[in-house]
């Protein structure tokens, strides 16, 4: 049994912090490989060095990785190849993470995209060691952040065979080019045409049918005030009315545009965009993904990093779907940046 878990990143010192308790707690031995550098933390747990190899200022993957190995006095580098931001797939992700948990008591590393997408996904054969982190992590971070503990964790699971099986959510990178065909096929809009929940005009982008417009309060930017948010449900009748709405929101990334199964409870719609369609430039998705694949069978965000990166995001807790999402053979510009 494999136990994953992903994490709110902070920065390389407040994780160096919660390393030297997390040493201290379980007597384990800490080493950090970065660049062509292997240090052991656990006789100098704030080693200067670290830091030269690891910036910060970008607040995205690096080819860095902590752990504790199985077998001990072992100097010599270890051949892991992180996806970072190159693009990966669920089965290459299989095999990595199959690969670290046969090396490591434990490990932890940078994991998904950029800014409030990025996080940190630590793996171990050994749920002690994972509920060790996390409260070693968890009090690190908020001796130095304003985050809430519930936000600090971002999901976790029990893998007993491939991590494929407990995957909700794909990461993507659109590429310029927009992946409304693979959404519509691997989810069978053709029987069932989804819903989108935009904030945007698409009065000139084929056929569809406007269901009916949302109103609710959310939490307004810089402060505990709250504010009114309106969006709108419209139905795509076709792929075509599809794909030319989801082309033209990815490189509208200040909007919102999700599209979702036509099934939904008005009400738990109305409350997961309270928490997500906040007045900021931050995802939010990534904080609710339970009650996100609770709710709905699927969700396809757009551009949801709200950044120039242009990231979309699609959930779900049925694994089949995500696998055939991942695994279509069409002729687009699909891409894989992680999983969780």
């Amino acid at each position: 049994m494999d136990f994953i878990a992903f994490f709110q990143y902070e920065n390389f010192t407040v994780l160096q912090d919660a390393l030297h308790l997390l040493q201290k707690r379980t007597s384990s031995e800490v080493w950090v490989q970065a660049r062509e550098s292997k240090i052991n933390l656990t006789t100098v747990p704030s080693h200067p060095e670290i830091l030269s190899l690891i910036d910060d200022r970008f607040l995205c993957p690096q080819e860095w990785i902590a752990y504790s190995e199985k077998s001990s006095n072992s100097t010599s580098l270890l051949p892991i190849k992180l996806p970072l931001l190159n693009g990966t797939s669920i089965k290459d992700v299989n095999d990595l993470f199959r690969f670290l948990a046969q090396q490591f008591k434990w490990c932890v590393f940078t994991w998904g995209g950029v800014e409030s997408l990025l996080m940190l996904c630590f793996l171990t054969s050994d749920s002690y060691f994972l509920d060790s982190f996390s409260d070693c992590y968890t009090q690190s971070i908020q001796s130095k952040t304003a985050y809430a503990a519930s936000n600090i964790l971002i999901s976790k699971y029990s893998v007993s065979q491939k991590f494929s099986h407990a995957i909700r959510v794909l990461l993507l990178d659109l590429a310029f080019e927009d992946l409304g065909p693979r959404i519509w096929q691997a989810c069978d809009c053709e029987l069932s045409p989804p819903w989108i929940v935009t904030s945007q005009v698409f009065s000139e982008l084929g056929e569809f049918r406007e269901v009916c417009d949302l109103s609710f309060f959310v939490e307004g930017s810089g402060s505990r005030q709250m504010r009114r948010r309106h969006l709108k449900i419209i139905e795509p009748q076709n792929i075509q009315s599809f794909s030319k709405i989801c082309s033209v929101s990815y490189s509208n990334y200040n909007n919102t545009t999700i599209a979702i199964p036509s099934d939904v409870n008005l009400a738990n719609l109305e409350l997961i965009l309270s928490r997500t369609e906040l007045y900021d430039c931050d995802n939010h998705d990534l904080q609710w993904v339970d009650e996100i694949t609770s709710y709905f069978a699927w969700f396809y965000g757009i551009s949801r990093d709200y950044r120039d990166s242009q990231y979309s995001l699609f959930m779900s807790k049925d694994p089949s779907l995500i696998e055939r999402v991942d695994s279509l053979e069409l002729d687009d510009s699909y891409k894989l940046i992680s999983c969780f």
